[in-house]
């Protein structure tokens, strides 16, 4: 679909972007600030975002948390050394990444939510970014001060506990004709989930680390009805 079209086509201009930056040492990398503002007259087309935490929504970029999830998920597997400044998750789980590995960028470059991280090693970090347009999937790799010999990282989010949505509301519409309805919200099952980062010393787990835990808040479900005349036009007809 054209959805999915403008979907990978905002990725793929995110990705050319974001492929051979380089941060310096002690520099702050700001996703918002060098990707810069998303609006469909600068050539990001209109893709399914999500809004007020509980509805899709078509906004100019959208589809672009997946290159910020993953060059986060790349950031935590490249150690310690790398300060994550800022991050958020996304209203609900993404399907790309695990429960608690998502990071959502919204919004402008001065407001809004964005992937910022600090180079607090000893050498420049560089990232190359792919986006393969055949199976939507994006790689991203750092290159920078190697990891001691033989070490590799690996993140993991494992889902504690699923909290369940308050029961479905039904709200009227008089300005909708009678007998048409349409689900306005989807229900949606919070979560919250634990993410650990596993160390492994030539490719044998040595040890795992919590790094923090994140919750995803329940979405209660919602349907509208019409009440009004049966004569009025249905809404998106």
């Amino acid at each position: 679909s054209s959805r999915n079209a403008n979907r990978v086509g905002n990725i793929q201009k995110a990705t050319t972007l974001l492929n051979g930056c380089k941060v310096e040492v002690g520099e702050e990398f700001n996703f918002n600030g060098f990707i810069g503002p998303r609006k469909e007259s600068e050539g990001w087309p209109l893709a399914p975002g999500i809004v007020n935490g509980n509805t899709y929504e078509m906004q100019a970029g959208g589809g672009i948390c997946q290159v910020s999830t993953t060059l986060y998920n790349a950031l935590l597997c490249s150690g310690s050394e790398i300060e994550i400044t800022e991050r958020y998750h996304h209203s609900w789980p993404s399907s790309y990444a695990d429960i608690g590995l998502d990071s959502t960028v919204t919004g402008s470059v001065e407001s809004g939510k964005s992937l910022n991280f600090i180079n607090n090693t000893n050498a420049p970090l560089y990232i190359f970014a792919y986006c393969d347009q055949d199976d939507h999937t994006m790689t991203i790799y750092i290159y920078g001060e190697p990891l001691p010999e033989g070490v590799t990282y690996k993140v993991h989010g494992n889902v504690i506990e699923t909290i369940e949505p308050a029961e479905t509301v039904t709200e009227e519409n008089p300005e909708w004709p009678m007998g048409y309805q349409e689900k306005t919200v989807t229900s949606r099952e919070g979560y919250k989930s634990e993410v650990f980062r596993d160390k492994y010393i030539n490719g044998t787990l040595d040890s795992s680390e919590l790094l923090y835990t994140d919750s995803y808040r329940a979405v209660q479900g919602k349907i509208t009805i019409g009440t009004g005349d049966p004569s009025l036009p249905k809404p998106n007809a």
